[in-house]
């Protein structure tokens, strides 16, 4: 199943198709709205540029490639948590970047593959690291029924056109008793709360989809997984002490006892049925 491949405004919401939302903040000269329907929040008439996700994207100033160490730290936790479910097998990281959550996962004996839009990104993670990374989107990589037994969306659904079309291919290639992982910020946040239009993960020139708790669930749920657990407990580092740095600290450590954090992660099973 290939999703359609939309070049023009969007203008309805991906959960329940309703194209009826009102204004819910204006970030940075553009839109961003909530659906009338279900309540998933979205950048209105989202058009990706063609080059969001070239080199530069990966290696400007304090991006991916600069910050590899960085990652590296974050995804050892994230692996931990996952090997606690699923502790060794198959393992497919899909939006995996410059393949820093492969290296980690194949470190903890994970067998490691990637799927990476970015050709740029894809080609480092293959010439530079030696992993095994194809181009393209994941309905185009050919991976047969039931291939593995983790996937993981890492930071990827919010910068996804159609995410149930992503979903049902994940449900197809994900074995009956795999594990799904997602990542997203949390539109829900405390710190989103606090900031509005300031908060730093709306960026409407990356980001569809702003998902809270509630709309990832509907939106898992109804692509036929069964959610084992999900948390919002990753906040943005913090590494000053000015007046600034003191408040946030608090903010994330309010945020982290609440489960209102900055970051969702969601742990779900590939159901028995998919919702219609």
């Amino acid at each position: 199943m290939t999703p359609p491949r939309e070049e023009g405004p969007r203008t309805a919401c991906c959960i329940c198709g309703n194209d009826n939302a009102s204004t819910f903040l204006e970030v940075s000269g553009k839109s961003i709205v909530r659906c009338r329907a279900c309540g998933l929040v979205y950048t209105a008439d989202f058009h990706q540029a063609d080059t969001l996700y070239a080199g530069e994207y990966f290696t400007g100033p304090g991006r991916y490639v600069e910050r590899d160490d960085t990652f590296r730290s974050l995804f050892e936790p994230l692996v931990e948590k996952i090997r606690r479910i699923k502790p060794c097998g198959t393992f497919l990281d899909v939006g995996t970047g410059v393949g820093v959550l492969m290296e980690v996962a194949s470190g903890k004996g994970f067998a490691v593959k990637g799927v990476e839009v970015s050709n740029w990104a894809s080609a480092y993670a293959r010439e530079k690291k030696g992993l095994d990374v194809v181009s393209g989107r994941i309905e185009d990589a050919g991976f047969g029924d039931a291939s593995f037994d983790v996937i993981v969306l890492n930071h990827v659904l919010e910068h996804v056109e159609a995410p149930k079309f992503l979903l049902a291919e994940i449900r197809r290639i994900l074995k009956d008793d795999g594990l799904l992982v997602i990542g997203v910020p949390n539109a829900g946040s405390l710190m989103g709360a606090l900031l509005g239009a300031r908060w730093a993960s709306w960026r409407p020139d990356e980001h569809i989809w702003h998902f809270t708790p509630a709309t990832l669930l509907t939106l898992v749920k109804a692509g036929g997984f069964d959610v084992i657990r999900w948390e919002a407990k990753d906040n943005s580092h913090v590494t000053g002490w000015g007046a600034k740095d003191l408040a946030q600290r608090v903010i994330n450590a309010i945020s982290v006892m609440a489960n209102k954090a900055e970051a969702m992660l969601l742990f779900a099973r590939k159901g028995k049925r998919v919702t219609t």
